[in-house]
């Protein structure tokens, strides 16, 4: 056993001191030793590699249409909301959607109709422009055959919503979200299929405007 270093007589060290004396040498490290205090290494288990967050989905408005939107008959106009203002729509613009509702055998529902406010120059205006939708129907198979009607004027899908807009008013024109293409009603691409359609008093079919 190692010598004590205590002073005799120092009882209040006594304890200390004869603890001390008991201790191995090898429990330290010297000056010329490697040996290293004995102690449990601390272990931290890696991080997983952070995973990407997946891209957020494009939001598509799904309007809840009334459900006699997918029982009611044919060749009927209905409103989305009691709110939706239709009573001042025109004969032709009620004989468009009265056809439109014909052709897929559905209730056209009207989701906007007119509005005194938005864009100036807007034929919601007007009163002569309506957003309808059709249950189970797509919005780009509305808008293809409302432009294969006579007597429309406008067709546009937003692609923020499901509702396509048809109107009755002077200009021809279509668009898909900010993409517009437009054709005034005496001129495009085809002068001569524009000017027998004013000629019959019809408005040129969409077929005969330019659309590039």
């Amino acid at each position: 056993m190692t010598p004590s270093l205590c002073l005799p007589g120092a009882a209040a060290f006594a304890a200390a001191c004869l603890a001390s004396s008991l201790l191995s040498p090898r429990a330290f490290a010297s000056e010329n030793d490697n040996t290293v205090f004995p102690f449990a290494a601390e272990t931290t288990a890696p991080l997983p590699p952070e995973t990407p967050l997946p891209a957020a989905p494009r939001k598509v408005s799904l309007e809840k249409l009334p459900a006699e939107a997918a029982t009611g008959t044919a060749g009927t106009i209905l409103t989305q909301t009691p709110s939706v203002r239709t009573g001042c729509f025109p004969g032709d613009l009620r004989a468009v959607l009265t056809q439109i509702s014909v052709h897929f055998g559905r209730p056209v529902v009207v989701t906007s109709g007119h509005r005194g406010g938005g864009r100036r120059g807007s034929f919601h205006r007007s009163c002569q422009a309506a957003d309808v939708q059709i249950a189970g129907i797509s919005p780009a198979a509305i808008a293809r055959h409302a432009r294969s009607l006579p007597g429309v004027g406008g067709v546009g899908t937003y692609g923020h919503t499901r509702s396509v807009h048809v109107d009755v008013g002077e200009r021809v024109f279509s668009w898909h979200g900010a993409r517009r293409r437009s054709a005034s009603l005496n001129s495009g691409c085809c002068p001569d299929c524009a000017a027998a359609a004013v000629a019959r008093g019809q408005r040129p079919r969409f077929e005969a405007v330019c659309t590039g």
